[in-house]
C-alpha cells in the first residue's frame, strides 16, 4: 500500500466533500499507522503544495481552482523554457528514454481514447523535461506547478488530445536531435507563448516608460538627501 497516495486522495476527497480539516491523529487512526509515520508524510505533501496545515486544527488539500489561471500558466511557461534550454546541454541518454516512454504511453490513450490515462502521461512527460534540466530548484518548482495544473478531474477524450500528442512528438525529436531552436519554438506554441505575449503588453501599456525608468534610477543610483 501507498501511504503517502492513499492519505493524499483521501485529503482530496475530504475537502471535495466538505471542506474540513483533518488531523494528525485521526490520519494515524485510520491509516493505523504510528503518529510520526503521519506527521512525516503530511509535511512532505505540505512540502509539495498538496496540502495546507491549519495551525491547532489539522490539514486540507490545497483548492488551486480559486488561483488566476494566468498566474499559473506564467510560471510555467518560465519554468520550462528555462528547463529545457538546460536540458539541451545536461540531459542524459536515460532522460531521452524516458521522454521516449511517456510518447508511447501517449500513443496508447490516444488509441484507447482514455483521458486519464493521456492525462497522467502528459503530467509525466513534462516533468521528465524539467528533470532532464538536472536543476533542482527547477524541479521543486515544477512539482508545485503541476500540483496546481493537473487536477482530479479528467475531461472526456477529444480531439485536443490528437493535437496535443502531434505537439508533443515534436517537441521529443526536436530535444532528441538536440535541434534547440525547434525545441523552443515548439515549445513556446505548446505553452501558448503568444497569449501570455499579449498578457504581459496589455499590462506593460498601463506602466510609463518614463516613470520606470525613473524608478529604476532610483533603484539603482538612490540620491543622498543627506
Amino acid at each position: 500500500m501507498n501511504i503517502k497516495k492513499d492519505i493524499r486522495q483521501f485529503l482530496y476527497a475530504q475537502s471535495r466533500a466538505n471542506g474540513k480539516v483533518t488531523s494528525e491523529r485521526k490520519i494515524a487512526e485510520l491509516f493505523n499507522i504510528k503518529r510520526s509515520v503521519a506527521r512525516d508524510v503530511l509535511l512532505e505533501l505540505v512540502g509539495e503544495g498538496i496540502i495546507e496545515c491549519r495551525p491547532r486544527s489539522g490539514y486540507r488539500y490545497v483548492d488551486y481552482t480559486v488561483s488566476p489561471s494566468t498566474s499559473i500558466t506564467f510560471l510555467r511557461y518560465n519554468v520550462e523554457m528555462e528547463a529545457v534550454s538546460l536540458a539541451l546541454k545536461n540531459a542524459t541518454s536515460q532522460d531521452d528514454e524516458n521522454l521516449k516512454a511517456c510518447c508511447k504511453v501517449l500513443d496508447e490513450a490516444v488509441l484507447e481514447e482514455d483521458n486519464k490515462k493521456f492525462q497522467e502521461a502528459d503530467c509525466i512527460f513534462h516533468a521528465n523535461l524539467v528533470k532532464a534540466s538536472h536543476d533542482n530548484t527547477l524541479i521543486k518548482i515544477n512539482e508545485f506547478i503541476q500540483t496546481a495544473i493537473f487536477k482530479q478531474a479528467y475531461v472526456p477524450f477529444s480531439g485536443l488530445s490528437k493535437l496535443t500528442q502531434v505537439a508533443h512528438k515534436n517537441i521529443l525529436q526536436a530535444f532528441l536531435d538536440r535541434d534547440e531552436e525547434k525545441l523552443l519554438n515548439y515549445m513556446k506554441r505548446h505553452l501558448k507563448y503568444q497569449d501570455i505575449k499579449d498578457k504581459l503588453n496589455k499590462f506593460a501599456k498601463k506602466i510609463s516608460v518614463e516613470q520606470n525608468d525613473l524608478a529604476l534610477d532610483e533603484f539603482y543610483n538612490p540620491i543622498d538627501k543627506k
